[in-house]
């Protein structure tokens, strides 16, 4: 079961799901919103993938935290869920705005509760992860309140549509995780010069049965 939730927050998913979020808001002509709807993803991953590269290629982490880099799933599941609750329910009240953010909620909770049952990631690695993504949908929220030069007040279209192409998306993908910790493995090792990356120093207490993991010995 965890590992079918987790794979909501993997990137295999998030990202694609975020670009078919930000087409959406296109096809609505909604271009405002769009680029910051962008901006704010593809900066919240950046922060994630920077994190991990600096502890892979030259130990770089906040010390006593046990901390090999933010929590991709969770950062993405955060901005993703939670973004599009907050896109879903704009043009409704506040009773169902809180409805669609407390749905969200549980979700982004529960895939960041499977990565630490998984053995995949520290405490402190998730915490991190569920907060830049929240900090940034924040961010993208108050952005929303900026006036726009032309500002559009139709109501959104292709809601149905959406939700659809999610769920096709999550059957085309097949559960399959995306192979970004490899990349950034390698990326780290051709910015460092290693030819390992580094390895936290501390061990996670893993659930049973979980997927053997690879070493990354120092």
């Amino acid at each position: 079961m965890w590992a079918f939730i987790t794979f909501f927050g993997d990137s295999n998913f998030t990202l694609p799901g975020a670009a078919l979020l930000f087409l959406w808001l296109v096809c609505n002509s909604r271009w405002q919103q769009a680029l910051r709807w962008g901006w704010w993803f593809g900066l919240a991953m950046l922060l994630v993938a920077v994190s991990k590269i600096l502890f892979m290629a030259w130990n770089i982490a906040p010390p006593l935290l046990n901390f090999t880099g933010i929590s991709g799933h969770s950062a993405s599941a955060a901005m993703l869920y939670l973004g599009m609750a907050l896109l879903l329910s704009q043009e409704h009240g506040a009773g169902r705005r809180l409805f669609y953010l407390s749905l969200a909620a549980l979700l982004v909770v529960a895939i960041a509760m499977s990565r630490l049952i998984l053995g995949a990631h520290s405490m402190s690695e998730v915490i991190a992860g569920v907060g830049i993504g929240a900090f940034a949908v924040f961010l993208f929220n108050a952005s929303l309140a900026s006036p726009d030069p032309q500002p559009d007040t139709a109501p959104m279209k292709g809601k149905s549509l959406m939700a659809a192409s999610l769920l096709l998306l999550l059957l085309l993908t097949d559960g399959r995780p995306a192979p970004t910790q490899t990349i950034l493995e390698e990326i780290a090792q051709a910015l460092s010069g290693q030819s390992r990356t580094y390895d936290r120093a501390v061990p996670l207490q893993e659930a049973a049965p979980a997927p053997e993991k690879q070493k990354r010995p120092v």
